[in-house]
């Protein structure tokens, strides 16, 4: 009679590592996904964590659009938000959304005509011209917008993103891709300290293409940050790149930019020979994993932060933080 193969505890754990180990290393996906299922878990264990009363989310929200119109909104309107939200004294004001393309000049173009026929005509008239100046200075919104981040009293920290796949590249000349990397020269990291020259040539998160705001909007500021977002396999959010790589620069997000325009401290980031070690505001250090990444302190379920209503900013129908609002 055959005897039953039998394990003892021991060995059977041996063998149950052993063969985690091996599937670890072999990156199956559903380990992975056990993973960072586990991390949601400890995330939905711990007590919330208390929310910053000095981070306050400004929405495009339902109630917004109906009373302001369908986004997308015309420049001015931002640039009313931006004076309200200086005037309220804010001292960061930062947006997730890029200006990336030029506003319709018509309306300018149609002013500039009628000055020009006015002057062919010989209808001179030192009232109308005036008029028709101030006229056709309301009317352009990329001027209007980028006026009013120039005079705000709060810092303005525009957003971006990177295109990061090569094909991006197909219909871009190099002019219009110096013009980009131009316009985001801001959003650099200040200070970048390599352990040795190997360092250097470390791979990091790259990226193919800048979408930078126009430049009349991207002069305006000498704070932009990329806004990209990298979802893991199950399309949750846990990490930000706080560190990409456009040719031989490198560049921060907007949250770390908004950070660092909030504290008045300079970004500046380590790498060692294994990767990015940490990224630095000022003295603060913010540890990353090796491709230069951070995973988000996530503090609780949506609007754990104080959200307002921007259409309530714009028609000062935000209450004062003591009247219960």
């Amino acid at each position: 009679m055959k005897k039953l193969f039998k394990l003892s505890p021991f060995k059977l754990s041996v063998l149950i590592t052993v063969a985690g180990i091996v599937a670890y290393m072999a990156g199956i996906p559903f380990l992975d996904l056990m993973e960072l299922k586990t991390l949601d878990l400890r995330f939905r264990s711990r007590d919330k964590a208390p929310a910053s009363q000095q981070v306050v989310l400004a929405v495009i929200d339902e109630k917004s659009i109906n009373t302001e119109g369908k986004w997308v909104w015309p420049r001015s309107k931002m640039a009313k938000l931006i004076n309200k939200l200086s005037g309220a004294g804010a001292r960061v004001t930062a947006f997730d959304i890029g200006f990336l393309e030029p506003d319709d000049q018509r309306v300018v173009n149609a002013i500039s005509t009628i000055q020009t026929d006015i002057g062919q005509f010989k209808l001179n008239d030192n009232r109308l011209q005036a008029y028709l100046e101030e006229l056709k200075l309301r009317s352009d919104e990329d001027r209007l917008l980028a006026g009013a981040i120039e005079s705000s009293q709060s810092k303005v920290v525009l957003g971006y993103f990177f295109h990061m796949g090569q094909s991006d590249l197909s219909h871009v000349d190099e002019k219009t891709i110096e013009i980009h990397q131009e316009n985001i020269a801001p959003g650099g990291y200040k200070f970048v300290r390599y352990a040795n020259p190997e360092a250097q040539q470390l791979p990091m998160i790259k990226a193919a293409l800048p979408q930078s705001n126009i430049t009349r909007i991207a002069t305006a500021t000498p704070y932009a940050g990329y806004f990209n977002m990298f979802p893991d396999p199950d399309g949750v959010v846990r990490w930000i790149p706080a560190v990409i790589k456009f040719r031989d620069q490198l560049f921060a997000p907007l949250s770390m930019m908004a950070a660092s325009a909030y504290l008045d401290e300079p970004l500046s980031v380590r790498v060692a020979e294994f990767g990015v070690e940490s990224v630095d505001i000022g003295t603060q250090s913010v540890p990353t994993d090796e491709a230069g990444r951070v995973l988000i302190n996530y503090h609780g379920p949506e609007k754990t932060f104080p959200h307002i209503s921007i259409t309530d900013i714009l028609n000062d129908n935000v209450p004062p933080p003591d009247a219960g609002g």
